[in-house]
């Protein structure tokens, strides 16, 4: 690619990230759960690094290298989404800085485009500035205009896209490819600037502005389809990057767009980078960079295919350079071999009882949290090695529930839940002598003593990690009733005689006695004594509500009535206290009253 394209490709790439999705932090294949990657391009791969901010109060702050290609990857497991990407470097003798967006953890390339994405859904803000303090509030507003300002851009750009075969081509989540094709063609072909709040699309073939305006008015702008380029004949190659052992030699192929010859010439742009032959077999020189390899096509040389090429010295690649495993947990680490015929390894773990690893690359952790090194040694060169960091996360336990009553002699089941282990089993003991059992199942059976116990559960992967969960166990309830005995409001001189409670479960119980009164019905009466507990439909209360129910007389005075009282009442002691609440009837009319009044056991 012609450095005029390059230039051309970092603007539209960004804009083009923006277009699909502006740094939405979509999840590549590439993209662990806990980690923002990608490519830091502009046109080529900037080499320089990647810096990460968080939306926490005092942001958080990370930095990756950016690799030969442009790649780059960030653990963000801890921090605050959503995060604000620098990278900054070089291409060449160009400095670059440029910024991106991402929600969360995924792929987030970084090029040129980046600044509009950020620029655009933030209402037009400065980048920069927005890096520079990065608030959630700012951070959360940009996260909420992403989705409609890709819309606006497809909608906008639509003709652009779809004359050179580029929808539906993500190049913030996916893995973008400077390969003359699709996207990457729309960058050769036209140059994407942002300057001064201004977004400017202009046609490198004939420098016709295709497309301007202000960025706060972008969906304003009119796109002049007329002045768009025609995808023209052109060389593409492949792969696109590739990394080579020193002298060794790997095949290239070429193909021509738009055209029935099919013919191109190769060469390598840097002199000492290596030679290429007609057929496109690369051979890498003795030593170590980065180097590029030229197909022209015979039918338009003046759009020549470029491929990068890493010239690296035999060595053991491992392909994962840090690992968060849990307690007892395991992870597949995979060794790739360069400059020899022979791929195989061996694996070891450099700390002593720093867990395990097969000869497949399995690593087992151990059950002690720490951090802890793996190590892949060629077969064919065991003077070359590679070795991979392993942070080992200790486990950690809670019990369901934490705390319950049981009756003596009844049982309960709790359930223990184990994090940061792959195995979560447990063991269940009871701390005190005496205090019952419990099962393998969490099913505990208490004592026929009453008292506090309290069960454990303990990590069989880490067996420093427990929890403990109290366990009231309690006597059954009394069946013992006590008569209540005679009353007296000194009031009125209303004399009431209970004999005794009924003990009739889940039905009404009655109260029944005499009274020496003027005739009165609907009186309501508060019993009070010591409140045990309440199990299902029978209420063991403290207060209970009485009603008149039912009532004898002779001449004007009530000689029997009944109180029914709405469950049966259990007591460990006597009443003590009594008080009602009178509804005063007479069988003259007009004579009636309500008043509360107090009794008085004798």
């Amino acid at each position: 690619m012609k450095k005029s394209s390059i230039s051309m490709l970092i603007l539209v790439t960004s804009f083009l990230m923006f277009l699909a999705g502006c740094g939405g932090g979509g999840g590549g294949a590439s993209a662990g759960p806990s980690t923002v990657s990608g490519v830091a391009a502009a046109g080529a791969p900037i080499i320089g690094s990647v810096t990460l901010k968080d939306s926490a109060s005092s942001p958080n702050t990370k930095t990756a290298t950016i690799a030969a290609d442009g790649s780059f990857s960030i653990d963000v497991s801890g921090l605050t989404p959503p995060f604000i990407l620098k990278a900054t470097g070089t291409i060449g003798n160009t400095a670059y800085t440029l910024y991106s967006f991402t929600q969360g953890a995924g792929t987030a390339n970084v090029n040129p485009f980046a600044n509009l994405e950020v620029a655009l859904a933030s209402g037009g803000l400065d980048p920069a500035a927005i890096y520079a303090a990065p608030s959630a509030v700012t951070m959360q507003a940009i996260t909420g205009k992403l989705p409609a300002t890709v819309t606006n851009i497809q909608t906008k750009l639509q003709y652009i896209f779809a004359l050179y075969g580029a929808n539906g081509i993500d190049p913030v989540t996916s893995n973008f490819v400077a390969n003359h094709t699709g996207l990457d063609e729309v960058l050769d072909m036209m140059s994407f600037n942002l300057s001064a709040g201004v977004i400017t699309i202009i046609n490198k073939t004939t420098n016709a502005v295709i497309f301007t305006t202000q960025v706060s008015n972008f969906t304003g702008g009119n796109c002049d389809t007329t002045k768009v380029p025609t995808p023209p004949i052109r060389a593409v190659v492949s792969p696109i990057f590739m990394q080579v052992p020193l002298n060794k030699s790997v095949p290239f192929t070429a193909d021509v767009l738009r055209s029935t010859n099919k013919s191109v010439t190769w060469s390598v742009v840097e002199s000492g980078g290596g030679t290429i032959t007609a057929a496109g077999v690369y051979t890498a020189p003795a030593t170590e960079g980065i180097y590029h390899v030229k197909a022209t096509s015979v039918a338009n040389p003046s759009l020549p295919a470029i491929a990068i090429v890493q010239v690296t010295p035999d060595n053991v690649i491992v392909n994962v350079t840090s690992a968060t495993v849990p307690s007892g947990g395991s992870k597949t680490f995979i060794a790739t071999v360069t400059g020899t015929s022979n791929p195989q390894v061996t694996w070891t773990v450099v700390e002593a009882g720093g867990g395990s690893i097969s000869t497949s690359g399995v690593y087992t952790a151990p059950s002690t949290a720490g951090t802890y090194h793996v190590t892949a040694t060629s077969v064919a060169d065991p003077t070359k090695n590679a070795t991979a960091a392993v942070t080992v996360t200790p486990a950690g336990i809670s019990i369901d529930p934490a705390s319950t009553t049981v009756l003596t002699g009844g049982s309960t089941t709790f359930t223990a839940t184990v994090t940061g282990a792959s195995n979560t089993a447990v063991t269940w003991t009871v701390i005190e002598a005496g205090g019952g059992s419990i099962a393998s199942s969490g099913l505990y059976t208490a004592p026929s003593t009453a008292g506090t116990y309290h069960v454990k559960a303990t990590s069989v992967a880490d067996t420093t990690k427990s929890a403990t969960a109290a366990v009231t166990v309690t006597a059954p309830l009394p069946t013992t009733k006590f008569p209540i005995g005679t009353w007296v409001d000194t009031k009125h001189n209303i004399t009431i005689k209970v004999n005794a409670l009924g003990d009739t479960f889940g039905t009404d119980s009655y109260y029944s006695g005499s009274v020496s009164y003027p005739a009165f019905i609907g009186g309501i009466v508060n019993i009070t004594g010591q409140l045990i507990s309440s199990t299902g439909a029978i209420d063991f209360v403290q207060n209970e509500t009485l009603a008149v129910s039912t009532m004898s007389a002779s001449g004007t005075n009530v000689t029997s009535f009944s109180f029914a009282g709405d469950d049966t009442i259990f007591m460990t002691q006597p009443i003590t206290a009594y008080s009602g609440f009178l509804a005063i009837v007479s069988s003259t009319p007009g004579y009636s009253y309500a008043e509360r009044t107090t009794f008085i056991k004798q």
